[in-house]
């Protein structure tokens, strides 16, 4: 494809763009684009969609709804949620949702996001379980999407066979129940390269079910089946995601959720059992337990790694699918009395198989050699004034220590400022944790973390975080200590009512790689009636290790839009980009199909052409199609590598869903 044939395509749906409704923010899209900056994983956020696609349901009362509560939503800051329980406490019950445009930053635009999840409740009397039903809603979604091209695993070898067990299709189906106090789920899903029909008898690789129901007098809230769960600070337990450092958000307190029904596709972080949150008045206690099966890789009869991806394709991931059990229980109490949270947790975990890492430099302190192992850990948030704290400290089996703790401080509206600390010992180990840090795993890290907010003026928003840290024992990639630094800014301007800029600067050094990389974006948001066009410049450049430094860059711009006479609405999307080394590349969000966030990795030289469609006539049906096509210009022959390699300089993939509601 030539590049006229592009820039032919761009014009034409110039003409036709309108904006397109989306559950998640740009805000929170700027903040999950940080964390890609530097994990090339696509980052699962169905948990975060399914939160926000419940409280579509179940909105939150502006006259009820707690700081936490609304805290679930991404693009509210804590400040923000201060502020709505902060103006019901000094002006009484909202009246309407035009007091909204009170609150202290409350832009148009911060309303608009939010009044998709807000409603005031008058009068409001308990409702019979006839009449809970009677106002719930179901949804139904069908997906599926696969590769144009085809990958090497699903090629005859020499015996006429190919690696790959099934099909080049990746499928999944997903029901889900929402009423009030009661909420079910069933999921169903299979990989791309996995078998049609496993042993089991039906057609997806995983399946999950889930019931929660809350609200009754002693029993606050019961999950049956596949749950999360999320206490303190995520140091003992925390498989529910956690947003960490960004320039958008700019605390790094993670907010408890207790437990929560799993409802994602994911096949790993989360728990298969039973759990019951008990209490009255100011005490809380949540019991839960847990027994699954579960994937490892195995030397002999030991276990040396866990399989986290789910994927069950060769000969031998088959072999590592549902080889061991793990069970555990655990106990979490907590005391709540107007700005004072106090909670602990203990989390005790057994394997059927006895562990024993590979012998590695960054594995010398993990588990081995036992089957048994429980954390248990401390955790507080207060506030006083205009400054919440918050923290957690926990031990292993083996007495060692980790602790986290900040302060959120709100010295005016306009201004807040996040500040953390984080001590992770070498030693401790917390298979099931979460908590905020530069490393995948609650260990072996020591930091400080500083951000802050600042809006002077009405259109400008001002924002920032550093962080710096060390790792006292090797990782996996540095047999020996390192260290790393990390500055962000970041800079928004509404220039009108129709246009507005972001300017972003990140830096980032590791000492274990001699790896500095600078990297700047601009943003540009152009809104022409109902017509919205975006433009991003970005420009990067890595040293590393003496070695002549590096570059990357991308040129990008997304037009969103509809037609309403066809009840069709898409998203178009064209890129060129080069960056010449895998430390150069760069993810920019694309619009995708629902409880799904694509941030595309480019790298290399080449152009980039997505194209999004969604057709909606009623509430009750909607179609949505989406066709993503990479060609790269530098001249390479393969794209990928192992049995995942694809022939040629073209790579397509496709994607089609049906989202069916009832009511």
């Amino acid at each position: 494809m030539k590049r006229p044939v592009f820039t032919a395509l761009l014009l034409l749906h110039t003409l036709l763009c309108l904006p397109q409704e989306d559950l998640f923010s740009e805000q929170f899209i700027d903040a999950m684009e940080s964390f890609q900056d530097e994990d090339g994983e696509q980052l699962d956020v169905e948990d975060l969609y399914d939160i926000l696609n419940e409280l579509k349901v179940n909105k939150l009362d502006l006259n009820k709804a707690t700081e936490e509560e609304f805290e679930q939503l991404p693009f509210l800051s804590p400040s923000d949620a201060r502020n709505l329980v902060r103006h019901r406490e000094l002006y009484g019950n909202y009246q309407t949702l035009y007091e909204l445009k009170h609150i202290p930053d409350f832009t148009k635009e911060k309303i608009d996001q939010l009044l998709p999840f807000v409603v005031i409740r008058e009068n409001e009397k308990r409702l019979t379980l006839q009449e809970r039903l009677r106002k719930s809603q179901s949804q139904f979604y069908v997906a599926a999407d696969r590769f144009l091209q085809q990958k090497k695993g699903y090629l005859p070898d020499s015996t006429g066979t190919s690696r790959y067990a099934g099909s080049p299709y990746h499928y999944y189906g997903k029901y889900l129940f929402n009423a009030e106090r009661l909420k079910a789920s069933l999921v169903g899903e299979k990989d791309a390269g996995e078998a049609e029909w496993s042993r089991n008898g039906h057609g997806f690789d995983f399946a999950s079910a889930s019931l929660e129901m809350e609200g009754t007098k002693w029993m606050k809230q019961l999950c049956l089946g596949d749950y999360k769960a999320n206490f303190g600070q995520g140091l003992v337990v925390g498989t529910g995601s956690i947003l960490g450092k960004n320039a958008s958000i700019t605390n790094a307190y993670k907010n408890t959720q207790g437990i929560k029904r799993y409802a994602s596709t994911g096949e790993s972080s989360f728990f298969r059992g039973a759990a019951a949150t008990l209490g009255r008045g100011s005490l809380r206690g949540t019991l839960f337990g847990s027994y699954r099966q579960a994937d490892a890789t195995l030397k002999g009869e030991k276990i040396t790694s866990f399989k986290t991806d789910g994927m069950h394709r060769t000969i031998q991931e088959i072999e590592k699918k549902k080889n061991h059990t793990e069970k555990l229980w655990g106990l979490n109490l907590s005391f709540k009395r107007k700005s004072l949270t106090l909670g602990a947790t203990l989390l005790h975990y057994h394997y059927s198989r006895t562990l024993h890492p590979a012998e590695k430099a960054y594995t010398l302190f993990r588990l081995s050699e036992t089957s048994t192992h429980w954390n248990v850990g401390l955790d507080y948030k207060a506030r006083l004034r205009h400054i919440t704290f918050y923290g957690e400290s926990a031990l292993d089996a083996n007495g060692h220590f980790a602790t986290l703790n900040g302060a959120a401080i709100y010295p005016l509206s306009r201004l807040e400022i996040s500040l953390a600390q984080r001590y992770y010992q070498p030693a401790y180990q917390s298979n099931y944790g979460g908590g905020f840090a530069e490393n995948s795993r609650v260990e072996n890290e020591q930091g400080i973390y500083l951000s802050t907010r600042f809006t002077p003026f009405k259109r400008l928003i001002l924002s920032a975080y550093a962080d710096a840290y060390r790792f006292p024992w090797a990782l996996y990639a540095s047999p020996t200590p390192s260290s790393g630094q990390e500055l962000c800014l970041l800079a928004n301007v509404k220039m009108t009512k129709q246009t507005d800029l972001t300017l972003k600067y990140k830096y980032k050094e590791k000492s274990e790689e001699e790896n500095h990389k600078r990297t700047l974006r601009s943003t540009l948001n152009t809104q022409i009636r109902r017509w919205r066009i975006q433009t991003i410049l970005e420009g990067n450049r890595t040293d590393k290790g003496g070695q002549s430094p590096t570059y990357g860059w991308i040129l990008s711009q997304t037009h969103t839009g509809n037609l309403p006479k066809l009840h069709l609405s898409f998203a178009l999307r064209y890129a060129y980009f080069q960056a010449e080394n895998y430390d150069n590349r760069i993810y920019i969000y694309e619009k995708d199909l629902p409880y799904t966030l694509s941030f595309p990795m480019h790298y290399g030289k080449g152009h980039r052409l997505a194209l999004s469609l969604s057709w909606k006539k009623t509430e009750r049906l909607q179609l949505i199609a989406k066709a993503g096509c990479f060609v790269y210009t530098d001249g390479r022959a393969s794209i990928g590598t192992g049995q995942e390699m694809m022939e040629g300089n073209i790579s397509t993939q496709v994607k089609f869903m049906v989202k069916a509601v009832i009511p």
